[in-house]
Protein backbone atom coordinates (compact mmCIF):
# COMPACT_ATOMS: atom_id res chain seq x y z
CA UNK A 1 0.00 0.00 0.00
CA UNK A 2 1.52 3.76 -0.99
CA UNK A 3 1.38 7.14 1.18
CA UNK A 4 -0.57 8.51 -2.29
CA UNK A 5 -3.46 5.65 -1.62
CA UNK A 6 -4.06 6.22 2.13
CA UNK A 7 -3.64 10.08 0.59
CA UNK A 8 -6.46 9.49 -1.37
CA UNK A 9 -9.07 7.81 1.19
CA UNK A 10 -8.25 10.32 3.46
CA UNK A 11 -9.80 13.10 0.89
CA UNK A 12 -12.59 10.95 -0.32
CA UNK A 13 -13.44 10.94 4.09
CA UNK A 14 -12.67 15.04 3.75
CA UNK A 15 -15.36 14.74 0.91
CA UNK A 16 -18.23 12.87 2.32
CA UNK A 17 -18.21 14.78 5.40
CA UNK A 18 -17.89 17.75 3.50
CA UNK A 19 -20.91 16.78 1.20
CA UNK A 20 -22.80 15.78 4.38
CA UNK A 21 -22.22 19.16 6.12
CA UNK A 22 -23.20 20.94 2.97
CA UNK A 23 -26.53 18.60 2.49
CA UNK A 24 -28.09 21.03 5.42
CA UNK A 25 -27.81 24.12 3.46
CA UNK A 26 -31.00 26.58 2.61
CA UNK A 27 -30.14 26.62 -0.64
CA UNK A 28 -28.82 24.48 -4.16
CA UNK A 29 -27.27 28.09 -5.43
CA UNK A 30 -23.83 29.70 -5.45
CA UNK A 31 -24.64 32.14 -2.26
CA UNK A 32 -23.63 29.89 0.76
CA UNK A 33 -26.28 30.74 3.46
CA UNK A 34 -24.34 29.00 6.35
CA UNK A 35 -22.90 32.62 5.93
CA UNK A 36 -25.53 34.69 6.90
CA UNK A 37 -26.44 32.27 9.09
CA UNK A 38 -24.04 32.83 11.31
CA UNK A 39 -24.44 36.26 11.20
CA UNK A 40 -28.41 35.54 12.38
CA UNK A 41 -26.42 33.63 15.24
CA UNK A 42 -24.26 36.26 16.17
CA UNK A 43 -27.04 39.03 16.25
CA UNK A 44 -29.19 36.49 18.71
CA UNK A 45 -26.34 36.41 21.00
CA UNK A 46 -25.77 39.93 21.13
CA UNK A 47 -29.73 40.47 21.36
CA UNK A 48 -29.68 38.22 24.30
CA UNK A 49 -26.62 39.88 26.13
CA UNK A 50 -28.27 43.72 25.21
CA UNK A 51 -31.42 42.05 26.90
CA UNK A 52 -29.52 40.42 30.19
CA UNK A 53 -27.82 43.93 30.39
CA UNK A 54 -31.33 45.25 31.71
CA UNK A 55 -32.63 46.52 28.26
CA UNK A 56 -36.11 45.22 28.09
CA UNK A 57 -36.80 45.26 24.52
CA UNK A 58 -33.19 45.97 22.87
CA UNK A 59 -33.22 48.14 19.63
CA UNK A 60 -34.06 46.10 16.99
CA UNK A 61 -32.28 48.43 14.01
CA UNK A 62 -29.20 47.35 15.77
CA UNK A 63 -29.74 43.76 14.57
CA UNK A 64 -30.13 44.01 10.91
CA UNK A 65 -30.67 40.45 9.91
CA UNK A 66 -33.42 39.73 12.96
CA UNK A 67 -35.22 42.74 12.45
CA UNK A 68 -35.64 41.51 8.67
CA UNK A 69 -36.80 38.56 9.65
CA UNK A 70 -39.21 39.78 12.58
CA UNK A 71 -42.57 38.64 11.91
CA UNK A 72 -41.83 36.16 9.14
CA UNK A 73 -40.40 33.21 11.24
CA UNK A 74 -41.92 34.40 14.59
CA UNK A 75 -43.85 37.17 16.07
CA UNK A 76 -41.45 38.59 18.75
CA UNK A 77 -37.90 38.94 19.16
CA UNK A 78 -37.88 36.94 22.05
CA UNK A 79 -39.69 33.80 19.78
CA UNK A 80 -37.29 34.40 16.46
CA UNK A 81 -33.99 34.50 18.89
CA UNK A 82 -35.58 31.50 20.15
CA UNK A 83 -35.74 29.38 17.02
CA UNK A 84 -32.30 30.57 15.85
CA UNK A 85 -30.69 29.40 18.73
CA UNK A 86 -32.59 26.07 18.49
CA UNK A 87 -31.28 25.56 14.96
CA UNK A 88 -27.91 26.29 15.66
CA UNK A 89 -27.79 23.77 18.30
CA UNK A 90 -29.20 21.08 16.16
CA UNK A 91 -26.80 22.11 13.25
CA UNK A 92 -23.74 22.22 16.09
CA UNK A 93 -24.75 18.64 17.30
CA UNK A 94 -25.14 17.02 13.60
CA UNK A 95 -21.48 18.77 12.72
CA UNK A 96 -19.98 17.68 15.37
CA UNK A 97 -21.26 13.67 14.89
CA UNK A 98 -20.11 14.30 11.32
CA UNK A 99 -16.35 15.64 12.55
CA UNK A 100 -16.41 12.60 15.22
CA UNK A 101 -17.11 10.30 12.39
CA UNK A 102 -14.66 12.01 10.28
CA UNK A 103 -11.86 12.07 12.44
CA UNK A 104 -12.11 8.06 13.84
CA UNK A 105 -12.40 7.35 10.27
CA UNK A 106 -9.00 9.36 9.35
CA UNK A 107 -7.68 7.78 12.54
CA UNK A 108 -8.31 4.55 10.74
CA UNK A 109 -6.88 4.88 7.82
CA UNK A 110 -3.83 6.33 8.99
CA UNK A 111 -3.16 2.77 11.14
CA UNK A 112 -4.59 0.41 8.02
CA UNK A 113 -1.83 -1.57 6.89
CA UNK A 114 -3.56 -3.17 3.59
CA UNK A 115 -6.13 -1.64 0.62
CA UNK A 116 -8.38 -4.44 2.03
CA UNK A 117 -8.62 -2.35 5.52
CA UNK A 118 -9.16 1.01 3.74
CA UNK A 119 -11.76 -0.60 1.98
CA UNK A 120 -13.38 -1.78 5.08
CA UNK A 121 -12.88 1.95 6.82
CA UNK A 122 -14.63 3.10 3.72
CA UNK A 123 -17.14 0.57 3.10
CA UNK A 124 -18.51 0.87 7.05
CA UNK A 125 -19.01 4.66 6.92
CA UNK A 126 -22.78 5.27 7.75
CA UNK A 127 -22.62 9.59 8.03
CA UNK A 128 -25.44 11.12 10.36
CA UNK A 129 -28.99 11.86 9.09
CA UNK A 130 -28.54 15.25 7.64
CA UNK A 131 -32.45 15.26 8.40
CA UNK A 132 -31.80 15.13 11.92
CA UNK A 133 -31.11 19.09 11.22
CA UNK A 134 -34.05 21.39 12.53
Amino acid sequence: MTANEKANALAQVDAAAAAQLASVRTSNHDFDFSILHAEKVAEARAWLAARRLNEPEPDVTAFPLLAAELGITAPTMPALVDIIRVKHASFIAFAADVEAMRLAAKKAIRQANTISDINSVLSALIWPDAATVV
